[in-house]
């Protein structure tokens, strides 16, 4: 095979697969990251909330993190069924600095542009609400929390 047209060839790959990779970048859809001001200035380390999420339309995976200068300290996964609620108690660890609930529901149909919405209260240990209730119908959401000691 001529050189020059072997030459052409890995030009011409490395040019198909760089448009491939921006093709994938920009189709990738970003997260929505919300900071939830809390009373008080954010929830308290070593208490127990409990984060009530209902899944309206479809099932929702759900992830609780709590985090140290972005190190991970405690997490709790779960899925919520469609039409369902779920109470998901979770305590926070005394040394978290933010608590970033993540939310992912399902995709309606084949059409990657709707999806579930979802509901997120948050509660008190005596079952109280600090914020009213939110909802959500995005892909991926990232509610963050800060904590106060």
């Amino acid at each position: 095979m001529n050189s020059l047209i072997q030459f052409k060839k890995i030009r011409t790959m490395k040019k198909l697969m760089f448009a491939l990779f921006i093709a994938a970048v920009l189709n990738v859809p970003a997260a929505e990251a919300i900071l939830i001001p809390l009373p008080g200035g954010g929830l308290q380390s070593g208490v127990l909330y409990i984060f009530r999420i209902s899944a309206n339309i479809t099932d929702v995976a759900v992830m609780v993190q709590a985090s140290l200068r972005n190190r991970l300290e405690l997490e709790q996964t779960l899925i919520v069924p469609a039409g369902a609620s779920v109470d998901l108690p979770f305590t926070i660890p005394s040394r978290a600095n933010e608590v970033i609930l993540v939310l992912d529901p399902a995709m309606i149909g084949s059409d990657p542009q709707f999806f579930g919405d979802v509901t997120v209260t948050i509660l008190d240990q005596n079952l109280v609400p600090i914020i009213p209730a939110l909802t959500f119908t995005d892909s991926h959401i990232e509610v963050v929390c800060e904590v106060v000691p």
